[in-house]
């Protein structure tokens, strides 16, 4: 009882911010409910689109409490989050030397970003009560970057590993969770080439991320084995690039693709949309009208027009390849989704190569939109508020890793401090960087692909503060 009661005395403020956490989440876990979206049926239908682990994770829950499967659902993911904001603040807290009040404002963070999204951002409900991937990605990229702070900083193995868990489960969970790798790369060559074992940590980390994609793998296909009776990866990954085909595309683009009825296939798809005037070619000009038409219509283009056309035409096909089939509905979709990937397939590899100058335009596009999604929402008279944002980071970050460089070689701990500050404001700017990157490069830049920094971003950034201002105070004194 002694030892409980001083733990509790020495820890009470942790103690305290994870329960008023815990409280906060808990909450709007009860007030809102669980939050149904478009995507969220394919989700709990199990769909053969979704990568395995999300559906899995409601089917959990679905098998203990089939009635009310969806709140409980919520009820985790919304603790989930407290425990994972809690436990980052936390670290972040006693690892930087960071005077208890001022933390506050990391503990509140992940608070606030949620409450943004609640209220500011007229969602009616935050990603904590979406039946959707973030409701549980969101919080698990916190876990996950709380993991490699935890291994650079303390050389803690245990913690590599679990970095390794959480970083499949992310990827399980939605391909766009790719983007932890470089992250999970970096941290590994970082600390080897420190230990004086560069090329060790080079083969170790290649290896470590590369195994990954063949667990993933046979994940996602034993899944689909035992869901569908068919050992494969789960369909319609490629429909976000068919989708940017169609964006960039001329008529004349369709004289690329080889197969007649493709072609025609492709040729109706690009009339309807260009009808409505979907296509990038009825964007205005300039980078803020270009970048909002594209996120206006892309799911225009997507949902309401591309897939269903595709989809449509695989199911005539597949019917009339077997008019007298005696397979069950469930056999039959899992057929029409994979001669829907052929078409795309098709689509992709025949028109895509003669569109990379606007391609690459594209992407360039979404990827300043994005930097701005991440910080703020993409309003034009925010534009200058994030310029300002990243041009403050990078000062702040220069400052603390020009005082580490000159002072080196002195054993201190106000350079150690300033060297464990950059490194978090680094691998902060690095999952912003590749996040971006790889949205832009297959969909377009919205909130919901964007919200994994946005508490990171803020917490560095109060932290860079922090230690800067100690030590300006330091020299002066």
């Amino acid at each position: 009882m002694n030892k409980l009661t001083t733990y509790i005395k020495e820890n009470l403020f942790s103690i305290i911010m994870l329960v008023g956490g815990l409280t906060f989440y808990l909450f709007f876990a009860l007030f809102d409910g669980a939050a149904i979206y478009a995507d969220s049926a394919s989700y709990i239908e199990m769909s053969f689109a979704r990568e395995p682990f999300y559906p899995l994770f409601l089917a959990f829950f679905r098998f203990f409490h089939p009635e009310n499967y969806l709140l409980h659902a919520v009820i985790f993911q919304s603790l989930l989050m407290a425990f994972c904001g809690w436990i980052l603040a936390d670290f972040l807290r006693k690892k930087l030397h960071i005077h208890k009040v001022y933390s506050i404002i990391l503990y509140l963070l992940p608070i606030a970003t949620s409450l943004l999204c609640r209220f500011a951002a007229k969602r009616a409900s935050m990603y904590t009560n979406s039946i959707l991937t973030e409701g549980i990605c969101t919080s698990l990229y916190l876990l996950f970057i709380y993991c490699i702070l935890k291994y650079l900083w303390d050389c803690s193995k245990t913690h590599i590993v679990l970095s390794w868990l959480i970083a499949f489960i992310l990827i399980s969970s939605r391909k766009q969770m790719l983007m932890v790798l470089p992250i999970l790369f970096l941290a590994i060559v970082y600390t080897n080439y420190n230990n004086k074992k560069l090329w060790k940590g080079i083969i170790i980390a290649a290896i470590s991320c590369f195994m990954i994609f063949p667990a993933f793998k046979l994940f996602d296909c034993s899944y689909n084995y035992f869901m569908r009776g068919t050992f494969q990866g789960h369909s319609s990954s490629n429909r976000f690039v068919t989708t940017m085909v169609f964006y960039n595309a001329k008529r004349s683009d369709a004289d690329y693709i080889k197969e007649d009825d493709v072609k025609q296939l492709f040729l109706n798809i690009y009339d309807v949309c260009d009808e409505k005037g979907y296509l990038g070619s009825h964007a205005e000009e300039g980078w803020f009208h270009e970048v909002n038409h594209f996120s206006d219509h892309y799911d225009h283009i997507q949902i309401n027009t591309m897939w269903p056309m595709i989809q449509q035409y695989s199911m005539e096909t597949i019917n009339s390849q077997k008019p007298h089939t005696n397979m069950s509905p469930e056999e039959l979709k899992t057929l029409y989704d994979i001669e829907t990937d052929r078409l795309n397939t098709i689509m992709i590899s025949s028109v895509l190569p003669h569109q990379l100058p606007e391609l690459c335009k594209s992407l360039i596009s979404n990827f300043l939109s994005g930097l701005v999604i991440t910080v703020a929402q993409f309003r034009q008279i925010l534009v200058p508020y994030t310029v300002i944002m990243f041009l403050l980071y990078f000062v702040l970050t220069g400052r603390l890793a020009l005082y580490w460089y000159r002072n080196r070689n002195i054993s201190s701990n106000k350079v150690d401090l300033a060297l464990k500050n950059a490194i978090f404001a680094l691998i902060t700017l690095l999952g912003i960087f590749f996040n971006v990157l790889l949205v832009s490069a297959v969909i377009f830049c919205q909130t919901r692909y964007t919200i994994y920094n946005m508490p990171l971003f803020y917490m560095a950034g109060a932290v860079l503060l922090y230690q800067n201002i100690v030590l300006t105070f330091n020299k002066q004194s």
